[in-house]
């Protein structure tokens, strides 16, 4: 039964932030421009000033907020990784950066609509921290995976 409401709060979760997506071309081409406005990839100024004004009034949404919270901030707490490839998929270099991805998504959206900036600056030190790795890199050692 627990699982089945994870689960039902993931959904909820995904579907709440899709329906608040605006990602035509033409929304992201107009955010290009307009530097200094609310990026609206994934969520719009619209969408999070929708979901602001409901936070406390739909317990399964709180309860996914909370344990998303909560997964950034262990993340925080551990330290930004990002270890030299070396791994096939399913290493530890490997999964170390697909989670890399998952967790500076997740502190995106958290900063947007909590507006606590700790999240922002994970986001871009965990950027220059790719940004400097990156042109260190050789071509990768595994030139295929069986994945």
């Amino acid at each position: 039964m627990k699982e089945f409401s994870i689960k039902l709060a993931a959904l909820f979760f995904i579907s709440f932030i899709y329906s608040s997506c605006n990602n035509t071309a033409e929304s992201v081409s107009d955010n290009l421009k307009n530097k200094g406005s609310h990026p609206k990839l994934i969520l719009t100024k619209q969408g999070v000033d929708n979901i602001r004004k409901h936070l406390g009034t739909v317990p399964i949404f709180d309860k996914t907020l909370a344990d998303t919270k909560a997964d950034v901030d262990a993340e925080i707490e551990l330290g930004i990784q990002v270890p030299i490839p070396k791994d096939l998929s399913g290493g530890y270099t490997h999964e170390r950066h697909k989670k890399n991805f998952i967790i500076i998504q997740k502190a995106g959206v958290l900063f947007q609509i909590l507006n606590d900036e700790k999240y922002a600056n994970y986001v871009k030190d965990m950027l220059f921290a790719y940004a400097k790795l990156y042109p260190t890199l050789p071509v990768h050692p595994q030139t295929r995976s069986y994945a």
